[in-house]
């Protein structure tokens, strides 16, 4: 009898210790503390923080033939609040029958503090014959601690029946602000069963901790009941599209961002623009104009809210650089199309001076046919001032004018005649003029003319430039 003693004052001496270190206290009131060993004994378990905000782990026994649970889940306990649930105490077949002090730890989930209390159950050694069993089930909730809010989120339900009762219809409740669910299924004597729920979340929903709570229903009464906390985790997710439209010379580049995340996030956009590109491009102001090792870029710096989209409009147009082309090309083939196929030019040279004065002047006039065709009729026409009088050539191979005539007021106008001039054939004539005067300093003589049929039939002229000679 005194060794039992010492051993209960013992025990009380290594309970006051943790009792006095925890900054919280327990307390517990009876609510059924008398069972038969197929029921489950129940108390009020009153939990008071004196400390900072605190978390509980689930309450355990050191004696190994009881299996110890709360009502809801006790969780987090705010400095100075007092949080009750219900104690329940569930004894295995080899539990003792009879009155007995059940020890319970419960122990702080932050700070590691425990405090070790008891309960008096009374398990009745009378057989129950003729007794119904009391529904007994227990409740284990399997869910992930973070949630991807992109993803479906499981849900984990396992059921035992503890005793021999046939349940035949349970009602499992599960919810949540985020979603709600509810099933019906049988339960056997001492079955088991699992269910796996999957929901489909909000891919936009905002971070934070949200809770989950299942409820096990017969009928209407409740048998059990377990709160479980989840996080929705944060992401930025931001969809970057671009899509090049070409249309008359004009480049139009869209650039399209979307922030399917969660939280804010931000994308750095760029766009190749060098400096040619730069004379025709007009972008939104907001683009600043940056140097790469692969040359300069535009680039926007965007800040996307969740589920916002942003659009850039970025447009090149090359329709005046396309339209000064064009009147150049068009520029290039009018003028080949509608330039003289006749090329003339003249040519004077002073053969001989008289007394202070020039008198004898060479003249050679130079006729090319620089197109693809033949040229018909054609006319060389030169004028020579009435100072000065036409002197032909008659050496050999020389080309005699068709006609020569001599007006006091125009002065000499000399004409030769061409029935034909092949393609690219050129054609020399030289004659030469003697001044009636002593020229002094220098002369003019005005610009020789050429006429022809063109390809339509219609006459069309060229002119070779004035020679101007010094004496």
């Amino acid at each position: 009898m005194k060794l039992h003693h010492y051993i209960t004052v013992a025990l009380i001496f290594l309970l006051v210790p943790s009792v006095l270190a925890a900054s919280f206290t327990v307390e517990t009131e009876p609510i059924k503390p008398e069972i038969y060993i197929d029921e489950i004994a129940e108390f009020t378990l009153s939990i008071t923080n004196n400390g900072a905000n605190d978390a509980f782990e689930q309450p355990s026994s050191a004696d190994v033939r009881w299996i110890v649970e709360t009502d809801p889940f006790i969780g987090s306990i705010s400095s100075g609040e007092t949080k009750k649930v219900t104690l329940r105490l569930i004894p295995k077949k080899s539990a003792q029958l009879g009155p007995q002090n059940v020890p319970v730890r419960i122990k702080s989930d932050v700070t590691g503090e425990f405090i070790s209390t008891s309960v008096l159950v009374t398990i009745d050694s009378r057989i129950p014959t003729g007794r119904p069993y009391e529904p007994s089930v227990k409740l284990t909730v399997d869910l992930p601690d973070k949630a991807d809010p992109r993803e479906q989120f499981p849900i984990e339900i396992k059921l035992k029946n503890r005793n021999s009762l046939d349940i035949q219809e349970l009602r499992i409740v599960v919810k949540s602000d985020l979603f709600t669910d509810e099933y019906k299924i049988p339960l056997g004597p001492l079955e088991e069963r699992s269910n796996q729920l999957l929901f489909s979340l909000d891919p936009l929903l905002e971070p934070g901790t949200h809770e989950v709570k299942v409820s096990v229903y017969l009928g209407n009464e409740s048998l059990n009941k377990d709160t479980k906390p989840y996080t929705i985790l944060s992401y930025s997710d931001i969809d970057f599209q671009s899509k090049v439209e070409r249309k008359f010379f004009v480049v139009t580049h869209t650039l399209s961002l979307t922030n399917d995340g969660n939280i804010p996030g931000q994308h750095p956009v760029t766009l190749e623009n060098s400096w040619f590109k730069s004379l025709f491009t007009k972008a939104d102001t907001s683009a600043i104009l940056i140097e790469t090792d692969q040359g300069p870029v535009l680039s926007w710096d965007i800040d996307l809210a969740p589920d916002e989209s942003v659009e850039i409009t970025v447009v090149r147009d090359y329709r005046a650089l396309a339209l000064v082309i064009a009147i150049i090309i068009i520029s290039i083939v009018a003028y080949f199309i509608f330039r003289s196929p006749v090329i003339v030019e003249k040519f004077a040279k002073i053969e001989g001076h008289a007394h202070e004065g020039v008198s004898n002047i060479k003249v050679k006039i130079l006729l090319k046919n620089r197109g693809g065709r033949t040229i018909h009729n054609v006319k060389i026409i030169d004028k020579i001032s009435r100072i000065a009088e036409f002197i032909r050539h008659t050496h050999l191979g020389t080309m005699q004018p068709t006609k020569v005539l001599n007006d006091p007021k125009r002065g000499t106008i000399i004409r030769w005649d061409i029935k034909e001039l092949d393609a690219f054939e050129e054609r020399i004539i030289t004659y030469s003029i003697k001044s009636k005067l002593k020229i002094v300093g220098g002369v003019t003589l005005p610009p020789t003319t050429v006429k022809y049929d063109s390809a339509t039939g219609s006459e069309r002229s060229a002119y070779s430039s004035e020679v101007g000679l010094k004496g």
